[in-house]
Order: structure tokens, then C-alpha cells, then sequence
């Protein structure tokens, strides 16, 4: 009836939120049907700093091929991806196979994934990059996913990829003053090795 014992065992999977996912649109039965109810799991996660980036891989129970839209902005396809989640904020998802769209939320449970890995390790952080890397940097639009990623390369000195998402955090609109001015720095450092023109761009408005 509910009632824990002495004896009563409880594994951590019982404190494991399960994701939720909406369908919007169910086609026929048929063979082939558009089917984009997905799941997703938490690989690995790294702390950076006071915040963690985490390692989710994404896909579709039908195996079908499916566009994916991200609460950041981001947007995948593959009938399976993996991608770099900033934050312990839960984040929107929709999965959409031609007219067949499931929505819900990536939602991490207080448990830690297995795989947990070291900024300070060097083959950790190539493959945290890597992964970050193969993400459109241009199609984001939550400034603290981008200001995560920037915290991450700083891990590198004058590491190339600081111009790139600084750029792409001078690109948005509304963002704390503090987060502008720590892009403007990356970009000036950063860019004096790898982008002198952006670099002294970011002189200048530093200046003024």
C-alpha cells in the first residue's frame, strides 16, 4: 500500500523523471506512416565552471528521419542525434516527420549520467568540441547557451572557436551588458591570432 520498510529497497531509476512528449499529428496505421515520437537519453556531462554542459542523444522510436527544433534555437535531423545541451534547464524539443510533429522537453534527472568529463582533460574537452563544432552556431538564439560555450573555449587560451561564438553572441539582440563585453574580449584576444581584422573591430567598441 505504498508503505516503505526497513526492507523496502529503492534503486535511483525510481527518482528518474520520464520525458513527456505531445503528439500533434498521428497519420494511418499503414507501413511507412510518419511516426516522430522520440526519446532521449543523457550520455555525459561536464561541469564548466558553475554550470554543466551535457552530452543528449535524441531519436526516433520509428527510426524515421526527422527534423528537430530546440528550444535554443538549434536545429538537427537525423532519425538519431547527438548534440551538447548547456545547462540543467529543461529544454523544448520537437520532432517533426513530414506533417507529424511530438513536442516535449529534454529533462534532466538528478542522477548523474556514468560518463563524466574533465574540462581540464584534453581528450574530454576535444570531444566536448567536437561536438559543439558540428552545431550551427549561427541558428542560436538563447544568449546563455551561447555565453556557456564561450565560458568552455576560454578553458583554451586564444582557442580559434572564441571568435566564432562570440560573434554569434554580438549577433543577438538584448543581452546583459556584461555578456557583450566578455565576447568583445574573446574576440579581441582570440582574433589577434587568428582574425586581426574582427579583432581590432572589437578594439574599437571596447573603447568607446
Amino acid at each position: 500500500n505504498g508503505k516503505v520498510t526497513a526492507n523496502s529497497y529503492i534503486s535511483g531509476a525510481d527518482f528518474v523523471t520520464a520525458g513527456k512528449a505531445q503528439l500533434k499529428l498521428v497519420e494511418g496505421k499503414s507501413k511507412g506512416a510518419s511516426n516522430p515520437v522520440f526519446w532521449y537519453k543523457t550520455l555525459s556531462y561536464m561541469a564548466v565552471g558553475d554550470d554543466f554542459m551535457n552530452e543528449v542523444e535524441l531519436g526516433t522510436y520509428s527510426g524515421q528521419e526527422a527534423m528537430w527544433k530546440f528550444g535554443d534555437g538549434l536545429t538537427l535531423e537525423g532519425a538519431k542525434v547527438t548534440r551538447i545541451v548547456c545547462g540543467m534547464e529543461p529544454m523544448k524539443v520537437k520532432a517533426s516527420v513530414k506533417k507529424a510533429t511530438a513536442s516535449g522537453k529534454i529533462q534532466f534527472p538528478e542522477n548523474a549520467p556514468e560518463t563524466t568529463r574533465n574540462i581540464t582533460n584534453n581528450k574530454d574537452f576535444e570531444y566536448v568540441a567536437k561536438l559543439l563544432k558540428q552545431q550551427d552556431f549561427s541558428s542560436l538564439t538563447d544568449w546563455k547557451t551561447l555565453a556557456l560555450q564561450l565560458e568552455f573555449y576560454k578553458h583554451r587560451d586564444y582557442h580559434p572557436m572564441q571568435v566564432t561564438v562570440a560573434e554569434a553572441i554580438l549577433a543577438l539582440k538584448d543581452i546583459p551588458g556584461d555578456i557583450r563585453m566578455d565576447a568583445m574580449i574573446c574576440m579581441a584576444r582570440a582574433g589577434g591570432a587568428h582574425a586581426q581584422d574582427k579583432a581590432q573591430a572589437a578594439f574599437e567598441r571596447i573603447l568607446k
